[in-house]
């Protein structure tokens, strides 16, 4: 990490997230799973794509780790601490470019299950060992909003604004959209700490 951090750390608060739902018997009772950060590629000729994180939501219940397929894709935005800079609705147009390109969503799909091998085995995340993961048709984008006021006028009006959206509602069509909430003071991932926009 450089001493100077223009973007307030954020890159570490993600790498800090990806600990807290992979690593060890912490981990292994998040509903969550980390595949890798600030993942990126070409949208198109002209624009590139950058997810904060990408993950796999596998529920922590004892029936549902039985079954390591018909998981949920899970597409992360994190803002950590500045919020100005940032606009939901421009990252969420950019997520649903993405995910309605059969091809792209499908590879993207295909990375994550490598990582989530690899890294299994390694260690690195659940169940730590060789596993094969798959994906049902359920995809989630969850926002991290770390460190925000939550009387924050720009961030709550921005939320107001979004539900307005074409965007919003034609995500809502193919996706679930969430914000994450503190699970006391810690970055743990579980589906109970998160509300729908």
């Amino acid at each position: 990490m450089k001493l100077k951090k223009p973007d307030g750390g954020e890159r570490e608060y993600k790498h800090i997230v990806a600990k807290e739902n992979n690593s060890g018997n912490v981990g292994k009772y998040s509903d969550y799973f980390i595949c890798d950060i600030e993942y990126t590629g070409h949208l198109n000729k002209e624009e590139d794509y950058k997810f904060d994180m990408i993950g796999v939501k596998w529920p922590a219940n004892s029936k549902s780790r039985e079954n390591n397929d018909s998981l949920s894709l899970c597409i992360i935005g994190m803002k950590h601490n500045e919020y100005e800079d940032f606009n939901i609705t421009n990252y969420s147009s950019k997520i649903y470019e993405f995910i309605i390109c059969e091809e792209k969503l499908n590879r993207l799909k295909e990375d994550i299950k490598e990582i989530y091998n690899i890294k299994s085995q390694l260690g690195l995340i659940y169940p730590y060992n060789n596993v094969n993961i798959d994906f049902g048709s359920n995809i989630e984008i969850l926002f991290i909003f770390a460190n925000q006021n939550p009387k924050h006028s720009k961030l709550n009006k921005d939320m107001e604004n979004f539900r307005k959206t074409t965007v919003y509602k034609n995500l809502c069509n193919i996706a679930e959209i969430k914000i994450a909430k503190g699970s006391f003071m810690g970055y743990r991932l579980y589906d109970e700490s998160l509300m729908k926009i």
